[in-house]
């Protein structure tokens, strides 16, 4: 079981990519509602928990993340640089993302690993100031980074996607192309479907519910292994992944909350157990 719970922490190590509002045409920088400090994962299964990440804030932006391993064991620092109240590049020890603005709105996103060597970058589209498609292009090199894909990926999409384009990926000399579009309900995220046109395939993730109360990463680009987290306003408790038209999975969540804010999620399908702690 520690296996899974360290997969899912790899996944999630570079997450906080973004702390920028999604509808980022604001003026003013986006303030969080409530402010993150420690992250533990646990498992239904068996007793207690084990800290993953511990944010470091400066007013309303966060600095740096420091990620653990097992819960005890220091991993890395991620740092997090602003100009003008705005995200612009994210540093580890193995390279960073470079973030540019298009009239207040991302536009791109460009990952360099050490050395400087460009391996993907992002267009994003808007529709009605939200995030409408994403163009991710990408060095097949890029996926020998194991702490920069899935992590920073999961921000944009579900977990079932990033692990067809990384085996797809593999061992595959050039690179490729995907296309994700997004559509709402609201407040909420209805639909994620990311194409391949190299394999004429496809992946759905259509979320059927919500609870009504707060997502504290709502706006914010940089959260978890789980792209509902920043797209929505509300907390996911259903969803359904597609293969082409084959039902792949579904998922159920359910929340523990304190002053409307989730304090535990449980993912029903594993047993994971994520516990948050705010300032």
């Amino acid at each position: 079981m520690k296996k899974n719970l360290q997969k899912i922490k790899t996944l999630a190590a570079l997450l906080l990519l973004f702390c920028v509002s999604l509808s980022s045409c604001d003026k003013e920088p986006f303030t969080p509602e409530k402010k993150l400090i420690k992250i533990y994962f646990g498992n239904k299964t068996y007793e207690g928990k084990e800290i993953s990440e511990e944010w470091f804030w400066e007013d309303n932006k966060v600095k740096k993340i420091n990620y653990y391993y097992s819960g005890e064991v220091y991993d890395k620092t991620v740092h997090y640089i602003y100009e003008d109240n705005k995200l612009v590049k994210v540093t580890d020890n193995d390279g960073h993302y470079s973030i540019t603005y298009s009239n207040s709105k991302i536009s791109t996103i460009e990952y360099y690993r050490g050395g400087g060597i460009s391996l993907a970058t992002w267009e994003f589209n808007y529709l009605n100031g939200k995030i409408s498609k994403i163009v991710f292009e990408y060095d097949s090199r890029f996926f020998e980074d194991k702490t920069a894909i899935a992590p920073f990926m999961s921000s944009f999409y579900p977990q079932k996607s990033i692990d067809f384009i990384a085996a797809t990926s593999k061992g595959k000399s050039g690179g490729g192309t995907n296309i994700t579009t997004y559509k709402y309900s609201g407040d909420n995220l209805k639909e994620v479907e990311t194409k391949y046109p190299e394999y004429n395939n496809k992946m759905t993730t259509i979320f059927k519910s919500y609870d009504k109360m707060q997502n504290p990463y709502y706006k914010q680009i940089i959260f978890r292994n789980s792209v509902e987290m920043a797209f929505s306003k509300n907390n996911p408790l259903e969803y359904e992944i597609y293969f082409n038209e084959t039902l792949y999975s579904s998922s159920n969540i359910t929340y523990k909350y304190e002053n409307e804010f989730p304090v535990e999620v449980i993912n029903t399908q594993n047993n994971v157990v994520i516990y948050y702690e705010y300032e």
